[in-house]
């Protein structure tokens, strides 16, 4: 049994799913402008920065880098259609323009990664193909935002003070970029994005972990599946309520 103080891997991934499932909800069925909508999705703000920091933590130990690739690359095809299920059903489509969701992400930003420590890839082509990889996020969620920080937590992988004070520098820019664009295009309610500022919430979290794994094995196949299964059953409960 595992006693260290803090939180293992295994309670980070719980927190981030909870938070997630917050964060969902409220943007199914409340509204962002009010009190309990922004506390809603102030919670959920948490979940990114930490799903990206545990991949860090599970590119660094994993014994088997293709496999984890081949795995993550697999559930980053099975949630796109869920995730562009509940986008539409939550409202929250813009344009028209498909989005592949937070896995597809994390994916591309775990091949970033690989790429960075690759030896077959040097010079100015690792570069290029990290920035290629960059640009490929933006049809996701979290574009951009997340592959940073999965890589500035991994180039300070050895120094988790710098890595929280560097989540912490580009959270709160990310959100006042994110807060600024939300009182711009919502000039009647200016504060709409205030609740990016969330983010900053992950630092202690992040903070608390104990570097153990925590859970069972088998366990990560549930956060796997959990994540397209839970878009799916909040979109088909959106059109039974709506059809009543």
């Amino acid at each position: 049994m595992d006693c260290k103080k803090g939180l293992s891997a295994y309670q980070l991934k719980v927190i981030a799913i909870v938070a997630m499932t917050i964060d969902h909800i409220a943007w199914m069925w409340v509204p962002t402008a009010s009190l309990l909508g922004q506390v809603m999705h102030i919670i959920g703000r948490i979940t990114a920065p930490v799903m990206c920091y545990l991949l860090v933590e599970g590119y660094t130990h994993t014994h088997d880098i293709r496999g984890y690739t081949v795995r993550l690359g697999i559930f980053a095809v099975v949630s796109a259609l869920p995730f562009y299920i509940f986008e539409r059903c939550a409202g929250m489509a813009v344009g028209g323009v498909p989005s592949f969701g937070m896995i597809y992400t994390l994916f591309l930003s775990l091949l970033v990664l690989r790429v960075y420590d690759s030896r077959a890839i040097v010079g100015i082509k690792k570069s290029v193909v990290i920035f290629i990889l960059f640009l490929l996020s933006f049809m996701g969620d979290w574009a951009g935002i997340a592959v940073a920080w999965t890589f500035v937590l991994y180039v300070y992988r050895e120094d988790r003070r710098a890595q929280l004070r560097l989540l912490s520098y580009t959270a709160v820019l990310s959100a006042s970029l994110l807060a600024l664009d939300g009182a711009l295009g919502n000039m009647n309610c200016p504060y709409i994005g205030l609740f990016q500022f969330g983010m900053v919430l992950a630092i202690p979290v992040i903070g608390a972990y104990n570097g153990s794994l925590g859970g069972k094995k088998s366990a990560k196949w549930f956060f796997y599946v959990y994540y397209p299964a839970h878009m799916l059953v909040l979109a088909v409960l959106k059109l039974v309520i709506n059809s009543l």
